[in-house]
């Protein structure tokens, strides 16, 4: 006697329940909900990461921190000198420049490789590919390797920074 344990689930019908049904096309295309969800991780990690983090920075910067601990806004008279404003237009104009020329440069360069690899190569295309990411990908595990070795257990930096100052703060609670 055979033993059935029923019939197999369907997870397609669990993940995308019969009001997000597939759209026929030239893709497949999720209504409703569920292509909200693919794009929740991603919108998540840039609101955390990006967004956030920007709109932080903007808002300290509209604040000078006094030495009694309070918060005076940087246009207040008693902040703002000439040479002030003169410095932060100097600043913002450069900032620009930098974008202005920047940002397209690289999107061209990058472009022309890109769609040169794309066209004119067929058996080492993957391999060409690589080595175009590498960069990224070596520079990223190079911090993490920096930061790893910051925060070694027995001989960080960070460490030997709390270590060294946990009399005067009790910042890592005593075990």
């Amino acid at each position: 006697m055979a033993y059935s344990l029923g019939p197999p689930l369907n997870f397609g019908a669990i993940l995308f329940p019969a009001s997000t049904k597939l759209k026929r096309g030239r893709g497949k295309r999720y209504s409703g909900s569920a292509a909200f969800l693919f794009l929740l991780p991603a919108t998540l990690l840039f609101v955390v990461f990006v967004a956030y983090p920007i709109l932080w920075v903007i808002g300290k910067s509209l604040y000078v921190h006094q030495a009694n601990g309070s918060d005076t806004s940087a246009a207040s008279p008693t902040t703002s000198t000439s040479s002030a404003i003169r410095f932060f237009w100097i600043v913002a104009r450069n900032m620009f420049l930098w974008g202005l020329i920047t940002i397209p440069v690289q999107m061209l360069i990058g472009g022309t490789i890109a769609y040169f690899i794309e066209r004119h190569t067929f058996r080492w295309r993957g391999f060409f590919r690589t080595m175009y990411f590498l960069p990224v990908v070596t520079s990223v595990s190079v911090v993490s390797l920096v930061w790893i070795q910051i925060y070694a257990p027995y001989y960080g930096i960070a460490q030997e920074y709390l270590s060294a100052h946990r009399d005067r703060h009790d910042v890592v609670p005593d075990r």
